[in-house]
């Protein structure tokens, strides 16, 4: 009787250790299969979008960038929910096997001949060495409920006569629950301040 109970035992270890193996393996491919199928389309689409998207088992797009024309377009940007059948829920991400795709603003048919990031806040040495001027492009931001994680690097574009650094205004869904929205300026849970944006009331010019 012991022993039949050992087999029983046994057989019931055995399977335990082969379903946790098929489990890790599924897994494993899953992952795998995602990151291969990562794609980043670079061309915007009609309303000025760019788009990462991914496939696989959680099909799911982010929007990596936003080309703005300020002669034709109005200064307020909403962040669409979806991207064909695919729900957007980031701003920003990361592509294949680490490749980073941050979100930020861009220019539609001016030619920035230099992108510069500040220095300690200030992007007042860039504009006395080069005798460029600065220019604000004030933007209002709108983030839907379902934008779950945000990668965003801004920066100054540089058009051969003016510095232009894209300053947003952001309205967060009360409906989202990763990050909410206080005088202009996005937060995530944690009341941690999103990285990676110029915010409406801040200057840098020195």
């Amino acid at each position: 009787m012991a022993v039949k109970l050992l087999k029983v035992l046994g057989i019931a270890v055995c399977s335990v250790i082969v379903l946790l193996a098929a489990l890790w393996l599924l897994l494993f491919v899953s992952l795998f299969y995602e990151s291969r199928t990562t794609h980043y389309v670079s061309t915007p689409d009609e309303n000025g979008f760019t788009y990462l998207c991914r496939e696989g088992f959680r099909k799911r797009a982010a929007v990596t960038g936003f080309f703005y024309e300020p002669d034709t377009m109005t200064n307020e940007i909403v962040i669409p929910d979806s991207y064909g059948e695919l729900p957007v829920t980031a701003l920003g991400g990361y592509a294949g096997h680490g490749g980073g795709y941050p979100f930020d603003v861009q220019f539609r048919y001016i030619h920035a001949v230099e992108v510069v990031h500040p220095s300690d806040g200030s992007f007042a040495w860039y504009l006395d060495i080069n005798k460029r001027e600065i220019e604000y492009v004030d933007l209002t931001l709108y983030i839907g409920p379902n934008i779950q994680s945000i990668f965003a690097v801004q920066c100054g574009l540089d058009t051969g006569k003016k510095l232009c650094v894209p300053r947003v205004y952001v309205e967060c869904d009360a409906a989202n629950e990763s990050f909410y929205s206080e005088n202009g300026r996005l937060y995530d849970k944690k009341g941690e301040l999103v990285e990676g944006f110029f915010w409406w009331d801040e200057q840098f010019g020195g």
